[in-house]
This record gives C-alpha cells, sequence and structure tokens, in this order.
C-alpha cells in the first residue's frame, strides 16, 4: 500500500477480478505488513518485487509470472486469458547454484 501506483494497481487489479469471477481467485496481498509474511513465503514473493502477479495453480503446484513493470486491467486480462487458454509459460522454480559444483568430475 505504500507504492505510489497503489490505487491505480489496485482498480485494475480489481476490474480484472470482477471479469474472472469464478475462473480465478485474485488475492491482493500487503508487502509492507509482517503479517503477511508467511502468505509471502508460500508463494515465494519477495517485498522488493512488489507490485507483481504471480498466477498460483494449486492442483498442479505450477507459478506463472506476470513479467510486466507496469499492471493495468488489459496487461491483468491478457496474462489471465493466457493461462486460461494453457497459452502461459510456468516459472520454474530452482535451487541456488552451490559452490564449487564445477570443480568435481561428473562421475567418481
Amino acid at each position: 500500500k505504500s507504492s505510489e501506483d497503489f490505487e491505480k494497481v489496485f482498480s485494475a487489479f480489481s476490474s480484472a477480478a470482477e471479469a474472472f469471477r469464478m475462473r480465478i481467485l485474485f488475492v491482493l496481498v500487503n508487502v509492507d505488513e509482517s503479517r503477511n509474511g508467511r502468505l509471502m513465503e508460500y508463494f515465494r514473493v519477495r517485498d522488493f518485487e512488489a507490485p507483481l502477479i504471480r498466477l498460483v495453480n494449486l492442483t498442479d503446484h505450477v507459478t506463472y509470472h506476470l513479467p510486466s513493470e507496469s499492471l493495468n486491467v488489459e496487461i491483468i486480462t491478457q496474462f489471465s486469458e493466457s493461462y486460461l487458454q494453457g497459452k502461459a509459460k510456468p516459472k520454474m522454480q530452482s535451487e541456488p547454484i552451490p559452490e564449487g559444483w564445477d570443480k568435481k568430475p561428473v562421475k567418481e
């Protein structure tokens, strides 16, 4: 909520949420609230990334990210439609590469 463009993003988010009612559940999380830390951890959101859109399919445990600097109703709607049409590309989560990963032979 401390973001300069919070009202604009919130309005776009609300409009898109209304258009996708009963198909996609939209959740707004205030990253400035410490009590939301567990929720942010679950969805793998870091406060410096906000504002962002992260679409999570809880059944398949697949995450989709909206790669956009500006969030408006058109961009959010296009992203949501691409997900529903099966065209959105999932974001693959990976672990950090360990130190010295390339120092040993592949097979010992």
